[in-house]
């Protein structure tokens, strides 16, 4: 359907190229949804599963929840942590940072593994190199920072809110 709207676009000497263009397009296109489909569903069902080993409430719900916020590029991920990480709080503060590091790694696995490993032209998988490890361990160790980042920033934000407050009542 795009080649014919396209074609019509066109001069007649240029045909044989927009049919080109437009099938590596749509193949290109076809091969990004179909991998992230398939990344959050399988997104989705691990975290689901480790949900329920670790026992917090509403793992159904949160491990669709994650799928469907795999969709997001890079903030979808930490939004479904963070509402998985105040749920799970409510289980144990254990649980909480169990689930954190759970789901850190089902994404990392997912996107460095899984989503690199399909390509984009034409559909077909290929083997992924050694570097994955290194991606794996690089993501984890940002998310880690920033997640450490914010819990200081938080920290300051706080002793800086009793003190205001504190010495706002004492006077």
């Amino acid at each position: 359907m795009l080649t014919r709207e396209v074609r019509g676009l066109v001069d007649e000497k240029y045909q044989d190229d927009i049919d080109v263009v437009t099938h590596a397009f749509g193949a290109a296109v076809y091969g990004w949804a179909k991998s992230t489909l398939l990344c959050a569903l399988i997104t989705g069902v691990a975290s689901w599963l480790c949900f329920l080993i670790l026992g917090i409430p509403y793992s159904v719900v949160l491990g669709f929840l994650c799928g469907i916020l795999y969709f997001v590029p890079y903030i979808g991920p930490m939004v479904s942590c963070a509402i998985v990480a105040i749920i799970a709080l409510f289980v144990s503060p254990l649980v909480c940072l169990i689930s954190i590091v759970v789901n850190m790694v089902i994404n990392n696995v997912i996107g460095n593994i899984i989503y690199t490993a399909q390509t984009l032209s034409n559909g077909t998988w290929r083997v992924v190199g050694v570097s994955f490890v290194q991606d794996i361990i690089t993501d984890s160790l940002r998310e880690i920072a920033q997640l450490l980042g914010a819990a200081a920033i938080a920290i300051v934000a706080a002793t800086l809110a009793v003190s205001v407050l504190f010495s706002n009542v004492w006077r």
